[in-house]
């Protein structure tokens, strides 16, 4: 056993005063070796000292525990909220990739559309082309049958009119006859000519008109 330790009458008055009016004790180790003597008061102070550190032991390992219990909490959720930062991290990250995939496909949308655009246009032009050509080289074509016919029409004409003139037994008549016919069938030949070119002007022209509205 520790060797008793024995404190002057002062100061156990002074401990004594000092627990009755501000509820101050001894603590720890320290109360096991004090000796009271045979004082009943010294021996009361001892049991009221020791009773009280009893219950400020238990109060401070309760309050030990429920710290390590808010502590070991407070890790687990830092562990939580480091997971959850990492899961943050990762979903932000599949985001940005998700929209970088969004953003080069709409990308790829607007090339083809442009490039579809383009190829349309482009054959667009090519087929009014090939209609103005064709419908050139077929106003050409009508153009130049009309003329041959009517420049035939009007040599056969003018060789029967010539051969009827100065042919012989050519009477004044029939001579006046031909003629009149042959002057007539200019007449037709060439208003002929005309409206066929008109004909052929006025749908070139209301043609382009309806391009160039549309």
């Amino acid at each position: 056993m520790p060797p008793s330790v024995s404190l002057p009458e002062e100061a156990w008055a002074s401990l004594i005063i000092l627990a009755q009016k501000d509820s101050i004790w001894l603590e720890g180790n320290i109360l096991k070796v004090l000796d009271p003597g045979d004082s009943t008061s010294y021996k009361s102070y001892l049991e009221a000292a020791t009773k009280a550190d009893k219950e400020t032991r238990e109060r401070r390992l309760a309050v030990t525990k429920q710290v390590q219990a808010q502590n070991k909490e407070l890790r687990e959720a830092q562990e939580d909220l480091g997971r959850s930062r990492v899961q943050l991290e990762q979903a932000l990250e599949k985001a940005e990739e998700e929209a970088r995939k969004a953003k080069e496909a709409q990308r790829a949308e607007k090339e083809a559309k442009e490039d579809i655009d383009s190829a349309y246009q482009k054959a667009q032009q090519d087929l009014d082309y090939m209609q103005k050509r064709t419908q050139f080289e077929l106003m050409g074509s009508i153009v130049r049958v009309a003329l041959a016919i009517i420049i035939g029409v009007g040599a056969v004409t003018t060789i029967l009119y010539s051969v009827a003139l100065f042919g012989t037994g050519a009477e004044s008549a029939d001579t006046a006859l031909l003629a009149n016919t042959w002057s007539n069938m200019f007449g037709i030949l060439l208003t002929n000519s005309f409206s066929i070119i008109g004909t052929i002007m006025g749908v070139k022209y209301a043609t382009d008109r309806r391009e160039g509205e549309s």
